[in-house]
């Protein structure tokens, strides 16, 4: 039995506020039931492309101006969150590198920096 759509869309507001494409996805082909995790695609999850921009774009502005976004540290991440992340590409990725390490996903950083690294 499927659940209300309100529900649905309550359950997915913390799938969308880190993943928004998938929390579309999800929003369209998937349903949630009480009592059980909901039902994610093999491929949900930060997109590519954003891991590989991670990687490869330096901070245009501010204290840490030069560095690479993975290198930026936690706290600096935190004072964005708490201020609002920038509009456009950049805050996309300055706050998936957020959700990475505090959600203690720094393991996701190396593997990736030895694809991705400008040489």
């Amino acid at each position: 039995m499927r659940r209300n759509d309100s529900s649905v869309d309550n359950n997915l507001s913390s799938i969308q506020q880190y993943f928004p494409a998938e929390g579309e996805l999800l929003k369209n082909r998937y349903y949630f039931y009480p009592n059980q995790k909901a039902h994610l695609p093999m491929h949900a999850g930060p997109d590519p492309k954003v891991l590989k921009e991670i990687i490869q774009t330096e901070m245009p502005f501010g204290k840490y101006s030069g560095r690479r976004i993975y290198e930026l540290p936690a706290h600096y991440l935190e004072w964005f969150s708490g201020k609002g992340f920038p509009k456009g590409r950049i805050g996309v990725l300055l706050e998936t590198m957020f959700v990475i390490k505090t959600e203690g996903l720094q393991e996701l950083i190396p593997p990736l920096v030895k694809m991705y690294r400008p040489r």
